[in-house]
């Protein structure tokens, strides 16, 4: 597998260069199925997000969190490759407010913004929906956390909650398909611990 130990060989890097490989592709269509069917990639990326601290990962100076949500954005160009607006929990007005201040904050460079739409939603009575959107706001917690010590108990959080949630090639792809800008954040929150 990619994160084989190879004395001649960086294992991150290499996940890196085949996960740039795959986000490069030309139809976007082709990234549907992604991960249940290369499993020899989904293994790597799966220990990677869910074994690896994603302080450390964000210390090894590979951009695998960069190159998913390069992925989950190549998803988007093929409306047909997202998830159901079910299955993203934005079939209510909740979600739906917590994604466009998300965006809104995006564009602008908000980082405060941010961080008050992701704790508006943490707060908020719990409702049905998807499990990526309480990730996606806990990644915005991450991002703005300067005090190192709760910036890795926020990530270690997080992780635990994706281990609830993606454990198998097919949960990744279906996280891949979001329209929750999960990967761009969570890649965004470990920036601050590239040695």
């Amino acid at each position: 597998g990619a994160l084989a130990p190879d004395a001649d060989e960086c294992g991150l890097g290499k996940l890196s260069l085949q996960l740039l490989s795959v986000a490069t592709v030309e139809d976007p269509l082709v990234l549907v199925p992604l991960f249940q069917s290369m499993e020899r990639l989904a293994s790597p990326v799966l220990t990677t997000m869910l074994e690896v601290p994603l302080a450390a990962t964000g210390q090894a100076g590979w951009p695998i969190l960069g190159l998913l949500s390069t992925i989950n954005l190549r998803k988007s160009q093929a409306p047909e490759a997202l998830n159901a607006e079910g299955v993203d929990g934005l079939a209510d007005e909740v979600g739906l407010l917590f994604l466009a201040e998300l965006s809104e904050a995006l564009q602008a460079g908000d980082i405060g913004a941010l961080t008050r739409a992701g704790a508006a939603y943490l707060n908020r009575p719990s409702s049905p929906g998807s499990a990526l959107a309480p990730l996606t706001a806990l990644a915005t917690q991450a991002i703005s956390n300067e005090k190192v010590q709760e910036r890795l108990s926020i990530l270690q959080t997080m992780q635990d909650a994706m281990r609830q949630v993606i454990g198998n090639a097919a949960e990744l792809d279906v996280a891949l398909s979001t329209r929750w800008p999960l990967w761009a954040l969570t890649q965004m929150s470990i920036d601050g611990f590239v040695a």
